[in-house]
């Protein structure tokens, strides 16, 4: 794979520690040693395909990056679909805050007490999941993507990781280990595209009837790639990764690759990932269970649901 040639620092370490390491799950763990050790928490924008996929990327990598969850799929149809799975999006994502929160609360922190009451006052309503955000009309769910720079709507609480050792992921045993643990506020924030089904079709014209992992799911991937390289690089993130490769149907390797290659396009760095390793599925469908997350039968578009509708 190609490494980018990038300008922020946190890239360059990371493109760096890239040539050393083959393993896409060494790299990971290597990179975040190196942000601990450095105290260094930056930037990602975490391109999510839907919730219960998020869920235990999102318990993975908060303690490591601020990070900005991105909504685009095009591809989901009907529309019905693509409103219920970004519901759950947000709804996961107020459960993460929340139990945070009351952790931090309970704690006795009062300087982190004092932070949360501010930015929580700073975002009431924009993060409600019973707002007007989730109407499809809304303007600004999530935070709309203007056509310069993306709009975010921060918690920021600073967080440290005392340990140098990366976690591996474990096999929870027990029904507390289904909780978000995190004994911090997790710097966390949404972005919406909103609904761009047109843009999928255009981009699948003439792969219709190919097979479900073939040729139109890399287009889809690079679809959905090279938005959230030119938002990540647009509102100047220091990485940006997906969500993707946490489904043991989806092809790692090939999403990474592509994913490296809109990195090098947009100039901005590509954390390449296999979520799905050390448990990571298994946590994911976990928490989704825990937390009763819709988990959809089919990948999104059109052309893979049950009944092969395809659109009117």
């Amino acid at each position: 794979m190609r490494s980018q040639v990038l300008e922020a620092p946190t890239g360059r370490v990371y493109n760096a520690l890239m040539k050393r390491i083959q393993n896409t799950a060494q790299k990971m763990e290597a990179l975040l040693r190196e942000l601990q050790e450095k105290g260094e928490k930056p930037r990602l924008l975490l391109h999510s395909c839907c919730g219960p996929c998020s869920s235990s990327v999102l318990e993975y990598l908060l303690p490591y990056f601020r990070i900005s969850v991105f909504y685009y799929n095009p591809n989901i149809y009907p529309r019905e679909e693509y409103e219920h799975r970004k519901r759950e999006q947000l709804r996961l994502i107020q459960v993460i805050k929340d139990e945070a929160h009351l952790r931090v609360t309970r704690s006795g922190d009062k300087n982190a007490s004092a932070e949360i009451s501010r930015d929580k006052s700073d975002a009431d309503g924009l993060n409600s999941v019973d707002s007007t955000l989730h109407e499809p009309e809304a303007a600004g769910a999530f935070g709309a993507v203007p056509s310069d720079l993306p709009a975010v709507m921060p918690i920021a609480v600073p967080a440290t990781v005392s340990s140098t050792a990366v976690p591996a992921r474990k096999e929870p045993a027990g029904s507390e280990a289904f909780c978000f643990n995190f004994p911090f506020v997790p710097e966390l924030d949404t972005i919406d595209a909103d609904y761009d089904p047109e843009h999928y079709f255009a981009a699948v014209k003439g792969l219709e009837n190919e097979k479900e992992g073939g040729a139109r799911c890399s287009v889809c991937f690079r679809l959905r790639l090279a938005r959230a390289a030119d938002v990540a690089a647009a509102g100047a993130y220091d990485f940006f990764a997906t969500t993707l490769t946490v489904s043991p149907y989806k092809n790692a390797p090939l999403i990474n690759a592509v994913g490296e290659e809109e990195g090098e396009r947009a100039r901005v760095a590509y954390l390449a990932s296999d979520f799905k390793k050390k448990n990571g599925a298994l946590r994911s469908n976990q928490l989704s269970k825990a937390y009763g997350l819709y988990r959809q039968d089919y990948c999104g578009c059109a052309f893979s649901r049950p009944s092969q509708a395809e659109p009117s």
